[in-house]
């Protein structure tokens, strides 16, 4: 029996129900095939930040310290996370919040075998404290920001490479990101490339006239779809200032953040309002639709591991134009779609007109989807895990 304990500051909650969707799937198939087979059980802690008074908290009162959410078993220990401080006491205030939790699982018969840590900072670092108190095998898996960004702060910089010392395996979600985890002083042979996954049976090829039906659109004209919270590392201004220099083709934007305003304000200022629809926050199992409505999807940013969308695009037959940041080269060329060499917004209009001007397979492209599947995922975690454990 393999006992699991995934640990994830990044997870949904019924506030936030988008917030980490593929951790959580990720997390339910591991789950739900150590219980069908009976090889093993799974628990999570999702360690939530909330601001010392009278600051807004990170999270509402009303997520519970303890649910079970589509079978798992989740605890959500809260944890102070100080403005502008807490890369010097985030990971210490976690593993303050989260050790009783660990010790009262172990004392009720739960003694995690491993403890997979979704995210390398805050919730990696603090999850290799946890294995050092309590000898437990840790693996942390990187994701893109939290080594490309937070990397570039010396006291976390420390902090992540004690923790990759300590801990017993590593994954990266794509060789570029590896590459950057080795760059910064982590051990080559410790880290291995786990891909995510794509729900093939919901990311579908569907008919692009009926998808523009379902979502009001016009079917006779250039639509490009980008999804992605609107902060500014996803590159939405850099999009915006591309589009200027393509005429006539619109762009829908599926996702919410702090940027909105700015950005209506800034599409207002190119004349752009018009062919710029911001369509909110939407449920995952929405964004099939979007996909299929669109000529293509566009992701602009700063930096990525290896994005979802890119991969969910490509499952719905729908190429990709993305900057050629962390492993975008790994899901995307010339074949699939087109990468943005450099952050300008020309590079952006030549990298739109280019997909503009092929015809794509779209079988084809949800072809070279097939191997980032969950089914693939799960089976490499599991192995990964197993191994630290022998």
């Amino acid at each position: 029996m393999l006992k699991v304990l995934t640990f994830s500051s990044l997870f949904p909650n019924a506030a936030q129900p988008n917030w980490g969707i593929f951790v959580e799937t990720q997390t339910l198939k591991l789950a739900r095939h150590l219980a069908d087979t009976g090889t093993g059980a799974l628990r999570v802690i999702n360690p939530l930040g909330t601001h010392p008074w009278p600051l807004k908290p990170f999270t509402p009162a009303s997520v519970p310290v303890h649910e079970v959410r589509h079978g798992l078993d989740i605890h959500r220990p809260r944890y102070l996370a100080l403005p502008k401080l807490g890369a010097f006491t985030n990971d210490t205030a976690i593993v303050r919040a989260t050790r009783p939790i660990v010790q009262r699982m172990i004392d009720n018969g739960f003694r995690p075998d491993v403890i997979d840590a979704e995210f390398f900072w805050p919730c990696g670092v603090a999850a290799a404290t946890l294995g050092r108190e309590f000898g437990i095998p840790v693996s942390i898996k990187a994701r893109g920001s939290d080594i490309t960004h937070w990397s570039t702060l010396p006291v976390v910089r420390a902090k992540l490479l004690q923790a990759a010392q300590s801990a017993t395996g590593l994954l990266a979600v794509s060789e570029a990101l590896k590459t950057d985890m080795v760059q910064i002083g982590m051990a080559p042979d410790k880290i291995r490339v786990h891909y995510t996954g794509v729900d093939l049976s919901i990311f579908n090829v569907a008919d692009r006239h009926a998808s523009r039906a379902t979502l009001g659109l016009k079917h006779d004209v250039p639509t490009l779809v980008c999804v992605g919270n609107l902060v500014p590392w996803k590159g939405h201004r850099l999009l915006i200032a591309g589009l200027a220099l393509v005429p006539n083709v619109h762009l829908l934007i599926v996702g919410h953040g702090p940027e909105r305003e700015a950005l209506e304000r800034e599409a207002a200022t190119l004349g752009l309002a018009n062919r710029i629809h911001f369509a909110g926050a939407m449920p995952h199992a929405d964004l099939p639709t979007w996909f299929n409505a669109a000529d293509a999807s566009i992701l602009c940013s700063k930096r990525e591991g290896l994005a979802n969308v890119w991969v969910e695009s490509l499952a719905c037959g729908t190429p990709v134009i993305a900057t050629n940041v962390g492993g975008a080269a790994e899901c995307t060329s010339d074949i699939t779609g087109a990468l943005i060499e450099t952050r300008e917004p020309q590079a952006v209009a030549k990298a739109i007109q280019a997909v503009q001007a092929k015809h794509y397979d779209r079988q084809a492209l949800r072809q070279a989807a097939g191997r980032f599947t969950w089914e693939k995922n799960t089976e490499k975690l599991l192995a990964h895990l197993q191994s630290l454990v022998a």
